[in-house]
C-alpha cells in the first residue's frame, strides 16, 4: 500500500542513505586556545599548630617573632573594631590571626590560645569576637619574660 502517488512505501532495491561524513579539517589547523596546562604537582602543606616536641621553627624555617605576633594581633584588633561597624572584614580578621598563630610557636601557650581563639571566630560565622584580652595577657607574659 502506498500514500496514492504511485510510489511504493519501502522500495528494497533502493540503497539506504549513507551517513554524512564530517568534512576534513584544513591543512595547518590549529585549535583556536591552546589546551590548559596540567595541574601543578600535590605537596602536602605541613601542620602550623603546635606540635609537643616539635622544633619551635615557622614553616619556611625562620624562628618565632614577637614583635610580628604584635603587629598581626593589633591588626585582627583594629579590624573587628571596624567589623563592628559593619565593615566585611572577617576574612582578614581570621588571616590575621593565623599569621599571628604561625608566628608564636616558639611559644605553644600563646600559639594555642590563638588558635583557640581564631577557630570561636571563623566557626561562629564571625559572630563571637577573639578574646584579644586573654591573648594580650600571655603575648605579655612572654615579652617580660615571666612564663
Amino acid at each position: 500500500m502506498g500514500c496514492g502517488c504511485g510510489k511504493k512505501a519501502n522500495q528494497p532495491n533502493q540503497p539506504p542513505m549513507p551517513a554524512p561524513v564530517p568534512p576534513a579539517p584544513a591543512v595547518g589547523h590549529r585549535p583556536l586556545f591552546p589546551p590548559p596546562p596540567p595541574p601543578p604537582p600535590f605537596f602536602p602543606r605541613p601542620s602550623f599548630h603546635p606540635v609537643v616536641g616539635a622544633p619551635p621553627m615557622r614553616a619556611e624555617g625562620r624562628p618565632s617573632c614577637m614583635e610580628c605576633v604584635e603587629k598581626h594581633i593589633g591588626a585582627a584588633m583594629v579590624l573587628a573594631t571596624e567589623l563592628q561597624q559593619g565593615y566585611p572584614y572577617r576574612v582578614r580578621i581570621i588571616g590575621h590571626l593565623h599569621e599571628a598563630e604561625e608566628e608564636s610557636l616558639q611559644w605553644p601557650e600563646l600559639s594555642a590560645c590563638i588558635r583557640e581563639e581564631r577557630v570561636k571566630f571563623q566557626q561562629s560565622g564571625g559572630k563571637i569576637l577573639p578574646n584579644f584580652d586573654r591573648i594580650i595577657a600571655i603575648m605579655g607574659r612572654y615579652a617580660a619574660g615571666t612564663a
